[in-house]
């Protein structure tokens, strides 16, 4: 498009089919007009300089406008500001193409505004709408119906009926808590779907009745998918010619004001129904539904509700649009201490409250599309998750930082070495430092100090106990013969495997005597060594029939009724034996910080219970694999641990990232502690820095999603 500023132009007009209404009063008290485009269904709205420039565009010199809009108005008007306005009205299509030049121009405007397939795409992903119903005619048939309801009897009703179900419900609180548990069937989840879908029909009702009661036109109704999410809308854009405020605060809070019509009388109703999933329902509707939507719809940071509500209260339209370039504004002048005009002229306190405004939106949307991001990589199959979660964070987090990056370097010659930018690159500096030197020695791991459990003692085979020297509380020494097992079955094998090496033995020396004998010599050497490698297996197996103490320790639990002479099977418990006074101290390593730490590695444990001191610990083995699944409940997240975990369908704790287990010794332990004590241990580690922790968290999250 060509530069408008530098030279004069010609202006066809204003499309004869656009309308302009009177609009109301802005913030200082001065007389708004709203531009109405019916082709589109849009509404702009414009000031008293912005008219009078419009009255005045024909003569085409932006000059002699300025000169004269400031005459009439008394308000410094610039040609920046006529060419401005002319550029606005070109690139909403709102004035007439005559001639083949502005015909010309006007196309190639949107052909450029056209967005290719990938674009479009991308775009119906985050956020399309589909038109169900035209309901102008029928909510004009409906409001006599409905038009009671908002008269101030109707509010002293519902306040008496929220009173009388409040107090109904409160002499049945208990059995009131407990109703949600009937929606867990499949009656009551079908039965719950149907009810929030009338829910949200009711308010969005509640929005087009209150919008055509003050004269709105209601062009469509339907569905809105944001992330593919289903939600209902109305348009009720036709709001903008409205001049009370009053009456766009009504519409707007229309929705919500008929949820919590709803939720009254459903609290009314659940006095009266009998116990079942209808009364889950009315249930949900009491609570949790317009809790709902009192934390989603009245969110000013997304458009929504909430967002429309403060809109008209502060009296600033596109408050997200005119936030966000405040905030931008305020950023370059704090970074680089850039002397740029403030994008409005506005009080001090308004302009504290866009920049307020704008960060808490920036933080807010960081957060909910971080969330989305990654509740979107979870639902979809992993290669479309990982597509879906790198646009999400491409377009609503990156995206935004690179454009304004890119200002920064296009605007470059504005940077100047003042107090801002030395306190910018001294805070940048610090930041890099911080990220890039290796300070953080110090290795974390939620842990757990508790009696070491008994090692139990098992048979190795099959036989008669003949010898049985353990009785519970005994204290015993390691290598302490403790039982002895007479395995006949045993016996008989190894006699008949030193038959068989005899015999294979005696072939081997007398081959040279019997031609038939030399010429199975392979075999005999084969079944030679076979023989023997079994008998020593036998021997060993036979040994261990000798059952003696690991350790000293006492002796817990013996088999019960087990004597000298009984016969037992093979891998039967004999007994269980314990190191007196023996503890062990179990931590759970993320990887990312296995490497930095090895055997014998110091560190002190902190009980989570205050009244135990500190421990000081050392590390005595590393687990090789990383923990499948957790068998204590005492580290996991569904009992407040610091684990995350996730319940497989055998209900058992399946770690959400890799962890290893790290068995560590205490120096010591207060006498007579029988409770067990959960805490965090803290090791010392080899340095490193964040930067180097974060990308071997991000390396090891991407080598582990990146099967498929």
């Amino acid at each position: 498009m060509m530069d408008m500023a530098a030279t004069p132009f010609v202006f066809s007009g204003l499309r004869r089919d656009l309308r302009i209404l009177e609009g109301p009063r802005d913030p200082q008290g001065e007389p708004t007009w709203t531009l109405l485009d019916p082709a589109r269904h849009r509404f702009f709205r414009l000031g008293r300089v912005e008219v009078e420039i419009l009255k005045r565009l024909e003569k085409g010199d932006p000059e002699r406008i300025a000169r004269e809009v400031a005459a009439s108005t008394a308000q410094p008007v610039g040609t920046e500001r006529v060419t401005e306005l002319v550029r606005f009205l070109t690139e909403n299509l709102l004035v007439n193409a005559q001639g083949g030049a502005e015909l010309e121009r006007l196309q190639h405007l949107v052909s450029t505004q056209k967005r290719n397939w990938a674009s479009v795409l991308l775009h119906a992903y985050l956020f399309f709408r589909i038109p169900l119903i035209q309901p102008d005619r029928l909510l004009t048939r409906l409001i006599p119906w409905v038009d009671w309801m908002f008269s101030r009897r109707f509010i002293r009703g519902l306040s008496v009926a929220a009173l009388v179900g409040l107090y109904l419900t409160g002499r049945q609180w208990e059995a009131f808590l407990a109703t949600f548990p009937h929606l867990f069937s499949w009656q009551g989840i079908l039965l719950f779907a149907i009810t929030l879908s009338l829910v949200k029909i009711v308010h969005e009702l509640g929005h087009a009745c209150a919008a055509k009661r003050f004269g709105c036109h209601i062009p469509t109704m339907g569905i809105a998918f944001l992330v593919m999410w289903p939600v209902l809308y109305t348009d009720t854009t036709d709001a903008w010619r409205l001049t009370s405020r009053r009456e766009r605060l009504i519409i707007v809070a229309a929705g919500v004001l008929a949820e919590l019509v709803l939720a009254v009388l459903a609290t009314l109703a659940w006095s009266f129904l009998a116990d079942g999933a209808l009364r889950s329902s009315v249930f949900f509707i009491a609570t949790s539904s317009w809790l709902i939507t009192l934390g989603i719809n009245l969110s000013p940071f997304l458009r929504f509700d909430g967002y429309y509500l403060l809109s008209d209260w502060v009296e600033v339209e596109n408050l997200h649009e005119r936030a966000a370039a405040m905030g931008r504004w305020w950023l370059r002048r704090w970074l680089f201490g850039w002397r740029q005009d403030c994008p409005e002229a506005l009080p001090k306190y308004r302009v504290r409250f866009l920049i307020l405004f704008a960060y808490l939106t920036w933080l807010y949307r960081l957060i909910l599309f971080l969330g989305i991001a990654l509740l979107v990589y979870h639902f979809f199959f992993k290669l479309a998750g990982i597509f879906l979660f790198l646009v999400e964070i491409g377009w609503f987090v990156l995206m935004p930082i690179g454009q304004e990056v890119g200002v920064w370097i296009r605007e470059r010659e504005n940077i100047r070495i003042n107090r801002n930018t030395l306190r910018t690159v001294i805070f940048f500096g610090l930041l890099i430092c911080l990220s890039a030197v290796p300070w953080s020695t110090q290795v974390e791991a939620p842990a757990v100090l508790r009696k070491e459990r008994p090692q139990c003692l098992f048979s190795q085979a099959g036989g008669r106990v003949t010898k049985f020297n353990a009785t519970e509380g005994d204290h015993v020494e390691k290598g302490n013969l403790l039982a002895h097992i007479e395995a006949p079955d045993l016996d008989y094998e190894v006699d008949q495997l030193k038959h068989r090496i005899a015999l294979s033995r005696w072939k081997l020396e007398f081959q040279g005597m019997n031609a038939s004998l030399s010429e199975q010599l392979p075999i005999v050497q084969h079944e030679l060594q076979a023989s023997l490698s079994e008998h020593q297996g036998l021997l060993e197996k036979r040994k261990k029939l000798e059952i003696v103490a690991p350790f000293s320790g006492i002796v817990v639990r013996t088999a019960e009724h087990l004597q000298e002479g009984d016969w037992i099977g093979e891998n039967e418990l004999l007994l269980e034996l314990v190191r007196p006074g023996g503890w062990i101290l179990e931590a759970y390593v993320e990887e990312s910080n296995l490497g930095r730490i090895g055997i014998d590695s110091r560190g002190t444990f902190y009980p989570e219970t205050l009244e135990w001191p500190t421990i000081e610990v050392t590390t005595s083995r590393i687990d090789p694999t990383a923990t499948k699944k957790l068998d204590d409940p005492w580290l996991v997240s569904t009992f407040k641990g610091d684990i995350p975990v996730r319940e497989d369908k055998e209900g058992q704790w399946i770690p959400e990232f890799s962890i290893y287990r790290v068995l560590l010794v205490p120096s010591r332990v207060v006498e007579n502690q029988d409770q067990l004590l959960r805490g965090t241990v803290h090791l010392q580690g080899t340095p490193r820095s964040l930067f180097t922790r974060t990308w071997k968290m991000l390396l090891s999250v991407f080598v582990r999603e990146s099967g498929f």
